[in-house]
């Protein structure tokens, strides 16, 4: 699948600690958002997710510690699109011991 980035990309080293990125869109990508006046950063909808080296846990959501029981299980060498619902906030984790394991998230339209 072919995605434009609209933001910087998050890229981080996998740990069995919690990470946290948050979605931001760049500042020329505009519009007028909820009614309200044309100019305004338009956020990010959807987010590219590639994970290298080692599996993840990925959890999106506020407040959210990524966990080896209940989320996204992401594999190492694969490339994922989601969409945004409601938030902006993508929550990740090691899966199990190991190291050299990456993952970057994206913001895409």
């Amino acid at each position: 699948m072919l995605s434009k980035p609209i933001g910087p990309t998050g890229f981080y080293s996998l740990s069995s600690t919690t990470g946290t990125h948050t979605a931001t869109s760049f500042a020329s990508y505009q519009g007028d958002v909820g009614g309200t006046g044309a100019g305004q950063v338009i956020p990010p909808k959807a987010v590219r997710v590639a994970v290298s080296g080692q599996p993840a846990v990925i959890n999106f959501g506020n407040n959210k510690t990524a966990s080896n029981n209940s989320d996204l299980l992401m594999p190492p060498g694969t490339v994922e699109h989601f969409k945004l619902d409601s938030t902006l906030v993508t929550t990740f984790q090691l899966v199990g011991n190991g190291s050299n394991g990456w993952i970057s998230i994206t913001p895409v339209a």
